[in-house]
């Protein structure tokens, strides 16, 4: 099964994300290698890089993004009070929720797992399949766990790795540019 799952290593550069520009923006083509948090902490280079990829999604619905919620599973690694950062400080809805209250009730356009048992997380994955829900972590380096975008901690600052099966298998459409900075920030 792990030769069937495609992954591409994907460090972004914060002035690659289209924070204070549209949905396109064109210098979101040009990407550097690594996250400047410019001495922020671990938690806003995060949060940036989830708002960044929030941006570069669309849902089949075609609400705006602002409208949109994530639900928060677990404990995340990276970001102790994740508030992704939008385009325009769009603030997004968060709730935290265990894995049977996400089944149970619906409503995630967006779900981040954190530190949660490997049974709730596979059960989790196993729901979003063919739903237009998003699925991110920071506890699956190798990305290969079922997330369709997986932070990491690397030296030089929190990167992401995509997994392109997962995001085939649903409805939702990740914009291009997002595999093009990944490529273009690969070493």
């Amino acid at each position: 099964m792990l030769a069937e799952i495609i992954l591409a290593a994907v460090s972004v550069s914060s002035a690659a994300l289209p924070y204070d520009e549209p949905y396109d923006a064109p210098h979101a083509l040009h990407a550097a290698s690594t996250v400047q948090d410019g001495g922020a902490t671990t938690n806003r280079a995060a949060d940036r890089l989830i708002g960044g990829i929030l941006s570069y999604v669309r849902w089949p619905d075609l609400r705006p993004l602002a409208s949109r919620k994530i639900c928060v599973v677990g404990v995340p690694k990276l970001s102790s009070n994740l508030r992704p950062l939008l385009p325009g400080n769009v603030a997004m809805h968060i709730s935290y929720r265990d894995a049977r209250d996400v089944i149970q009730t619906d409503g995630c356009d967006a779900l981040f797992l954190g530190s949660i048992p490997v049974a709730d997380r596979q059960k989790l994955i196993g729901w979003v399949r063919g739903r237009p829900v998003l699925t991110l972590t920071d506890t699956d380096p190798s990305c290969s766990g079922g997330a369709m975008f997986c932070l990491v901690e690397r030296q030089h600052g929190p990167t992401f790795l995509v997994n392109l099966d997962a995001i085939a298998r649903g409805p939702l459409r990740v914009d291009p540019r997002v595999l093009r900075i990944g490529k273009d920030g690969l070493p």
